[in-house]
This record gives structure tokens, sequence and C-alpha cells, in this order.
């Protein structure tokens, strides 16, 4: 009898072959479980490296770098200065000696400008083969990312070597110094420099001594200071030399002293103990030894820095340039969605022809923009230009619509050149020729970001065609940071500034940033607030002690928080308003022989 289920002519197979057939199974799988693995481990990362890079092939790379301070664009031509004989070293033939420099960082703190200027004053003074950076730990970076000096030194030093110090000395103590010059001792002599020591004179004459040293205060912080040793030191020698450093007096002078020094001895005035804070800002025009010294250091030349100026030649157009999007972009896709065109944005554009007096308004945006307002600009020197906005940028997805005006308006600009400007700016008073003159012109912006000792507000932007500053600037992102507009829109043009100082004019009478009802005029001493930017008050000021200012110093106001205030909703609110801004409207109205919207002749 057969039973049901079971074919006649196929035998049922036994247990112990069943096992033999799921084990070759699970053996003939097993290599393509190992590629699998190997894919998993290298591949992908290997493929994200890459594409944070290098971008993607083909199609949008949606991966966030933004998040990775590393993958910054630093890099400086460091290389490259001006010769100074008496401070650079200028001895032509090879030596044995000072190959090697030594450079000691301890604690757990940020790398600041003042200790970057110590590490170039060895790469160009000295000009080693190798600089070694001795660590406890690793400088931090602050919250904002302006102390970025050491990713900086990263990118921009070929010879540099980080290696970590293992060593339970406290910082600034003996046992810290001691553990340092063993490092010394072990390659046969070299350099070491401590933390806040900046190298001032040529070091030629060193080469013939088989011991030098200099300190700021040996009895105060036995590792802040200089130690040049020829071949030959070891380890036997060292607790001398430790005991002469600190029987010794101070040898490295301050800033101060360093500034007052006319024919010091050469010794004393070979390096600068700086314990103060100092930014590229104090060093840009300053004629004091000491900025002179550091604006060599930081950008290989000693002339001061001053914004070039045309004359009256090749000056800025006076044409004005406004961007219009519609909102769309590279993650919703679909159709341009037309926005209402207020009266606000009326009185932008006429303050920009009959109050700048700009020749000519060019709007330009993917979508043109509609209602009455609009059509009242229709008899005014005023230009709609489509365009297709950007869905990327350097092959990073742009997510949000404001970094999509930003590159227009800086693409716009280098192009044509001219005078960008916001719609919630308003004009107050005539732009001078004068300022047309130079290459770029912007306003510092208002409020202070964490250690940032300034930025910009670049709502307000003249420029010439092709900028330089421009140029620069739209390099930086590179490294495009879509969910923090602040970033790139505000910290990295005054980060721009800094590197290449000669191609912008500051203009602290250009705008002044109103939020809240209260306006920040840059030029007065209480328009910085160094509170938190993120935060939803926005750092206003009190509105009970406002800073105080007259609409004939500044050029422009800024609305900002918030863009329209009701003053400026509608001729009703305009003519009834009693406020700054409602005087501001009423004036634009008249500038522009629009006194009919005001129930006037």
């Amino acid at each position: 009898m057969i039973k049901m289920g079971s074919p006649p002519h196929v035998k049922k197979p036994s247990k112990m072959s069943r096992v033999k057939r799921r084990l070759k199974v699970r053996i003939s799988l097993l290599p393509l479980l190992v590629v699998a693995a190997i894919i998993l481990t290298v591949g992908v990362p290997a493929y994200k490296l890459y594409s944070r890079v290098y971008g993607t092939s083909g199609f949008v790379s949606t991966m966030n770098v933004a998040d990775d301070p590393e993958m910054l664009p630093l890099h400086r031509d460091l290389y490259f200065q001006e010769s100074w004989p008496e401070v650079e070293w200028s001895y032509a033939e090879p030596t044995d000696v000072h190959h090697t420099v030594h450079y000691l960082w301890c604690g757990q703190k940020t790398f600041r400008f003042q200790h970057y200027l110590g590490v170039l004053s060895v790469l160009r003074v000295v000009q080693p083969l190798k600089i070694v950076f001795h660590y406890t730990h690793l400088p931090v970076l602050d919250r904002f990312w302006y102390h970025t000096w050491f990713l900086e030194l990263k990118q921009s030093v070929a010879s540099l070597e980080l290696r970590e110090l293992l060593t339970d000395q406290p910082c600034g103590s003996v046992g810290l110094l001691r553990d340092a010059l063993s490092l010394l001792a072990q390659d046969g002599g070299g350099i070491f420099v401590g933390e806040g020591i900046v190298l001032s004179k040529n070091v030629d004459h060193l080469r013939f001594l088989s011991f030098w040293f200099a300190f700021a205060d040996p009895k105060e912080d036995p590792t802040r200071g200089v130690v040049f040793v020829n071949t030959g030191f070891n380890e036997n020698t060292l607790e001398d030399y430790v005991h002469a450093i600190l029987v010794n007096g101070p040898a490295c002078v301050s800033v101060g002293d360093y500034d007052r020094l006319e024919d010091a001895e050469e010794n004393s005035a070979l390096c600068v103990s700086v314990t103060e804070e100092v930014f590229p800002r104090d060093i840009r025009s300053a004629d004091s030894p000491f900025a002179v010294l550091a604006r060599w250091l930081y950008y290989g030349r000693r002339r001061p820095f001053s914004t070039y100026h045309s004359g009256m030649v090749d000056l800025i157009p006076r044409v004005a340039h406004f961007t219009w999007m519609s909102g769309r972009y590279a993650a919703e896709g679909g159709p341009a969605v037309p926005r209402s065109f207020t009266f606000a944005h009326f009185l932008s554009v006429l303050s920009a022809l009959h109050v700048a007096g700009m020749e000519h308004v060019y709007v330009h945006g993917d979508v043109e923009p509609w209602g009455p307002w609009w059509n009242e600009l229709r008899t005014q020197n005023v230009t709609y230009v489509r365009l297709d906005p950007p869905n990327t940028v350097f092959e990073q997805a742009i997510q949000v619509p404001a970094h999509v005006s930003d590159i227009v308006r800086y693409s716009v600009l280098y192009k044509y050149g001219g005078v960008y400007q916001d719609t919630d700016i308003l004009w107050v008073n005539h732009l001078p020729d004068w300022l047309l003159g130079y290459p770029a012109v912007a306003c510092p912006e208002w409020p202070r970001y964490g250690e940032w000792p300034d930025t910009l507000n670049l709502g307000l932007l003249l420029a010439r065609r092709h900028s330089p500053f421009l140029r620069h600037f739209l390099a930086t992102y590179r490294y495009f940071r879509d969910r923090d507009w602040n970033f790139n829109a505000v910290l990295m043009p005054y980060r721009t500034y800094e590197w290449y100082p000669d191609t912008l004019f500051l203009d602290q009478f250009l705008q002044a940033i109103c939020s809240r009802g209260v306006c920040h005029p840059a030029w007065l001493d209480d328009n910085d607030n160094d509170s938190d930017p993120t935060t939803t008050n926005d750092n206003e000021l009190s509105k009970e002690n406002p800073p105080a200012f007259s609409l004939r110093e500044v050029r422009a106001i800024h609305l900002r928080i918030p863009k329209v205030p009701e003053s400026l909703s509608s001729p009703e609110a305009l003519r009834s308003g009693s406020d700054m801004f409602a005087d501001v409207g009423r004036f634009i109205l008249r500038q522009a022989g629009r006194a009919e919207l005001l129930g006037e002749e």
C-alpha cells in the first residue's frame, strides 16, 4: 500500500544524509558571506570617504560632511614669504644642526591664534626639516569653529608630525621641562619651543653654540621658552641644563617690551612671550614692531594691508540685484510657486532707485513676483530676470532655500557687479560715489558669535565684476553646512576677509541691522552682544536702552526680525505709524514721487 504524500519512486533520505547536504550548502555559502563582510567593513567606508572628498559621479551626494571640521578646506601657502634677512634663517650652507623642532602642547584647551604664531615663527624663522608637535591632549575646537588654526596648520605644513607625549607631569612643571628636554636627548639635539613663544630674530649664530636657551619666566612656567641644543646632547647632562634654566632670569621679552625695544641686545629680543589674546584683525594694518612681525609670520609680508581704491574710475556699477526664489529646491522638486510681492518689498525697490541712487534694479528668480505692488513697478527701471536656481553646490544637495538665494546672489554679483540687497533692506541715504571705488564693500554682522572677533552680514553687499573677495568666498562652499545657515553665510565671509583683507572694505555705516524694533549700528561700542545667537530671543539688546544713533549716519536699515514691521505692512499702516520705520517708509515714498500713497498732493 502506498501512503498518501510519499512518491513511490523516491527513497526517503536518512537523517545523516540530510545533515551532510545542509553542511555542504553552508560551506558553499561561506565565501559569499566573507565577500559580503569585506564589502560592508571596507567598501562602504571607503565609498563614504571618497564621496566626501571627491563627490559622486552621476548623481547628487546627499551625504552630510558638514559635521566634521577636519573636512574644512583650510590650506594656506605658508612657504611663501617676503625676504627678511634680520629674522629668517639666512645661512646658505647646509649644517647638521637645528633640523628638527620639538613644539610642546600641554592640556586640554583651544589652540589660539597666538599659539599659531609661535609655530609659524618656527616654520618661517628656522625653516626646519621637521616640526614635531608633542601633545598631552590634542587641541579642542570651540563651539562656533573660529579657532581652526590647528586644522589650518595640519593642512598647510608638510613636515608637521603629531606625537603624543606620554607623561604624568603637570603642565608648567619642572618635570614636564625635563621630559621635553629628554626629547632633544633622544634625537641628539634640536630645538625645543614652548607654548606662547614666538621667535623674533635670525638664529644663524646659534649653530656655533652647544647649548642656548631663553625663557619668559622659568620660575613661573619652566616650559614657556626656547632651547637650542647641538649634537652631543645626552641624558647625562640633562639635569645640568634644567638647573641652568631654572637659576637664570627671564630672557624672552613680552609683547610690550618688544614694541619698546630699539637697540636691544641680540639675545634679549630673540623670542617674544605672547600671553594676551591676538587676532588677525589686530595685525592687519597696525604699525607696532610686534604687529609687523606677526603680519610677516601669518601673511608672509611686513607691509600693512589696505583695500585698494580705484579712485573715480572702474567703479562698482550703480545697479541693484534682488533674488526672488519660489522656495522649490532639490529635496522637493516640482514646479515653482509664485510668491506675493508685498508693500514692504515695493518700498525696498523704491529705496534702491530713488534714495540710494541705483540706475536699474534686476530681480533674479525662478518665478516672477506677482501682485499689485509688483505691477506698480512696471513703470520703473526694474527688470525681472528668470533663472534656473542651483540644486547643488560642489556636488552637495542644497536643502535650505536660503542657501539657494545665497549661491545665486554671489554668482550674479560676481558675473555682473553691482549692489546686492535683501528685500528687507531700506535705503535711508544716498550711496556715495567714493564707496564704489573699492573692489567690494560689506558691513559687520550683529550679533556676536562665540569667540569670533567679528562676522559679516552680506544681506547688503557691493562688489565689482569678478571681485577677488567673491571668488575666494565662493570657494569656501566646498565645505557646506546646509543645516547651519549662519556658518556659510555669516561666519565664512569673515574668515575669507581674514585670509584676504585687501579684497574687501568694511563700511560700518553701510547698514544698521534691526531686530524686534531695535537697530544695531555697527560703529557704536554697544553694538556687540556676546550671548548665544542661536537663542529664540535673537539676543536683542534691551529695548529700554537701545543704541542711540541718527538715520543721517547710516546708509540703510536691515529689517531682520520681524521682516515686516506692522507700520510697513500697507499704505494705511504707514500713514498712521509713529515709529522710526514709518518715518523711513514715508521718506522713501516722497523721494520716489509717490506721496499720493500717503494721501498727500
